[in-house]
């Protein structure tokens, strides 16, 4: 993931410091992510996802690709305060144990 962060910071023609200021953190922050000191939030992992145009998937190497509902899903999901997103994780995890049970 990484090298991925690099580049696609470059091919983006950012700076760290640009990019931080577009995340809203500190390029310290950011930096730490491409120099493998700390690993972003999926929040930070949304809004990257959203400022490339491209999966969380994507960033972290992987090679999965999403449909249009699931980037419709990603989109809302990213809107989301820590809260709501919480709320929001426990209510599908209420929906897939209730749908298992009627399995």
């Amino acid at each position: 993931m990484l090298e991925n962060l690099r580049n696609l910071r470059e091919k983006h023609n950012l700076t760290q410091k640009e990019l931080a200021q577009k995340l809203n953190m500190a390029v310290t922050t950011y930096g730490s992510y491409e120099f493998g000191k700390s690993e972003p939030s999926v929040q930070t992992l949304l809004r990257l996802s959203k400022l490339y145009k491209i999966s969380i998937d994507a960033i972290v190497g992987n090679d999965f690709k999403y449909n249009s509902q699931q980037l419709e899903c990603l989109e809302y999901i990213s809107q989301l305060n820590q809260s709501n997103l919480i709320q929001a994780i426990f209510y599908i995890k209420t929906l897939l144990l209730y749908q298992q049970q009627r399995m």
